[in-house]
């Protein structure tokens, strides 16, 4: 049971660890990006969105997705951004509060924009998806060696009785 276990986790690290070189080579650079400054979004509606649902065993196989709620915010500008609440009731309250909130704006050519929290720059967004890459595939690569180290260890053990 722990063998094959281990040999999940294996494929997964595997799977992990190429997933994060190949985003790592895809994030696009600071200079792709282009920023637009800080705008104030103000909070317009609430919807339930469907999203996968990230339970293991009998719950995820009774019910695939869940839903969230997303709170919509628009700039005057017409920049949109959302942030997901745990409730409904939630988000209906940020939105009756109508509490502006300061994002900056990062157009990529083609893929519209993103927005980052003022505080940080494209720079600083784009080095920390590659620390995060970076991390991810460290990880994978540890476990890997760990898996191999041990398993090479158990073959050498048993081949000598």
């Amino acid at each position: 049971m722990i063998k094959t276990i281990s040999i999940i986790i294996a494929i997964l690290a595997l799977c992990a660890g190429g997933m994060s070189v190949k985003w790592y080579l895809e994030q696009p650079t600071a200079d792709s990006y282009e920023d637009k400054g800080t705008y104030t979004f103000y909070p317009t509606n609430v919807y339930p969105v469907q999203v996968e649902n990230t339970a293991t065993g009998r719950y995820k196989r009774m019910n695939p997705t869940k839903t969230v709620y997303h709170v919509y915010y628009i700039s005057d500008s017409g920049y949109k951004w959302y942030m997901e609440v745990g409730s409904k009731a939630e988000g209906q309250k940020i939105v009756r509060a109508e509490e502006p909130v300061e994002r900056r704006v990062l157009l990529l050519e083609g893929d519209g924009h993103l927005t980052i929290p003022t505080e940080e720059t494209a720079e600083s967004y784009t080095n920390k998806n590659h620390r995060k890459y970076i991390y991810m595939c460290v990880i994978s690569v540890l476990y890997l060696m760990i898996f191999g180290g041990v398993n090479l260890h158990l073959r050498r053990n048993t081949q000598g009785l």
